[in-house]
């Protein structure tokens, strides 16, 4: 019969051995402290770039980093903004926005 120590050091054995085989995904995540005339201010996204896509989970709506500052980033809500509530989480989307201009 096989003690708890043995149980739980072939646990922690098999959970080493599995350690780094599977991906796993990171997002910056922050929170929306103001919505005004469709730009959300947002904290907590540290890792942004200028005019990268932000996702605004549950309502499907993005918008475009800007204004980068120390602990908090202005984006432009590329939709309709009244969905858009102060206390929401969003995320960062690895997404750089392209913009193709085309002249006549």
């Amino acid at each position: 019969m096989a003690s708890w120590a043995d149980e739980i050091s072939a646990i922690i054995e098999k959970n080493i051995a599995g350690f780094g085989t599977s991906e796993t995904a990171t997002a910056s995540v922050g929170t929306v402290i103001a919505v005004q005339d469709g730009i959300a201010r947002v904290y907590g996204l540290q890792d942004v770039k200028y005019l990268e896509l932000v996702e605004f989970p549950r309502t499907g709506i993005m918008g475009m980093a800007f204004n980068l500052e120390e602990e908090t980033v202005s984006c432009t809500i590329l939709g309709e903004f009244s969905h858009i509530r102060e206390m929401t989480k969003y995320v960062l989307q690895d997404v750089s926005f392209q913009c193709l201009l085309v002249m006549h």
